[in-house]
């Protein structure tokens, strides 16, 4: 199926400080008892939001995507599909991340840990792997106690094989630097 170039715009509730670009079937119930599906979320949310991931401001698990945002507010975030990979121009980000998304369903969904799955915003696109790319702007910008800023968010899509997360670029440190990791 050819690429269909797609821009969105969304106001996530960052809940947490995490917007999470996800495959629509990665949180499907795989069974058994509540006991193995609790233990496989925490799993999952451990191999999401690992260290790694806190230095980097992305966490990577199977099927989905976690930017750690600024803010635990609502942010905007602007979603792109794209047919390849867009031309290497930071200027005006603090930070640029990227790492490797399977969409075997075709749908992605953009969502706060907080919302309600079912109905967070869907975004239809062809099944395969892509390479999120991850911008983060005017972190600076963000207030002491975290409620207020111009914090904002872009993230690209594009048909890529897998690689490894990489740190693009950063321009300074910034609002995310020195959390403390919880868990």
């Amino acid at each position: 199926m050819p690429i269909q170039e797609t821009q969105v715009h969304l106001e996530i509730f960052a809940d947490y400080h995490q917007v999470c670009v996800e495959d629509c079937q990665a949180q499907a119930d795989e069974g058994g008892d509540d006991e193995e599906r609790v233990k496989r979320i925490d799993a999952r949310i451990t191999q999401l939001l690992d260290k790694a991931a806190y230095e980097r401001h992305l966490g990577v698990a199977p099927g989905v995507a976690c930017l750690l945002t600024a803010r635990a507010m609502t942010v905007p975030v602007d979603v792109e599909i794209l047919a390849e990979a867009p031309p290497p121009d930071f200027a005006g980000w603090d930070r640029v991340v990227e790492a490797s998304l399977d969409v075997p369903s075709g749908c992605l969904v953009v969502h706060g840990p907080t919302d309600y799955f079912p109905t967070a915003p869907r975004i239809a696109l062809a099944p395969g792997t892509y390479r999120v790319r991850a911008y983060f702007g005017r972190l600076g910008s963000v207030s002491a106690d975290e409620l207020e800023g111009a914090d904002h968010y872009r993230v690209v899509l594009w048909p890529a094989p897998q690689a490894e997360p990489a740190v693009l670029f950063t321009k300074e440190e910034n609002a995310l630097q020195g959390r403390e990791i919880s868990g």
